[in-house]
């Protein structure tokens, strides 16, 4: 079972996730459905080798942290869905 995180925990899991790499690298979003997007951006030919989720608390800290870490270089694929409280990272 999943559990909700809020934008500490999730700020953490995704500096964890990215580790010493360059920003660049990595693209974060935040969905309705992480399933669904993750078989979007394959279909677009994205690779999700590295796919990892989490559920935040709510929408908006899932879109606080994605806007964090835009801001810091990554790339941010989110299409403004209602309810998007998952925050992904590939």
């Amino acid at each position: 079972m999943r559990s909700f995180m809020d934008f500490s925990e999730l700020k953490s899991a995704v500096e964890n996730r990215i580790g010493s790499t360059s920003c660049c690298l990595w693209t974060i979003g935040a969905t309705s459905d992480y399933a669904k997007s993750k078989d979007n951006l394959i279909s677009e030919h994205e690779d999700c080798k590295c796919w990892v989720d989490w559920e935040a608390d709510d929408e908006s800290v899932a879109h606080s942290v994605v806007e964090h870490f835009r801001h810091r270089g990554l790339r941010c694929k989110t299409n403004g869905e209602a309810d998007s409280k998952y925050v992904y990272l590939f």
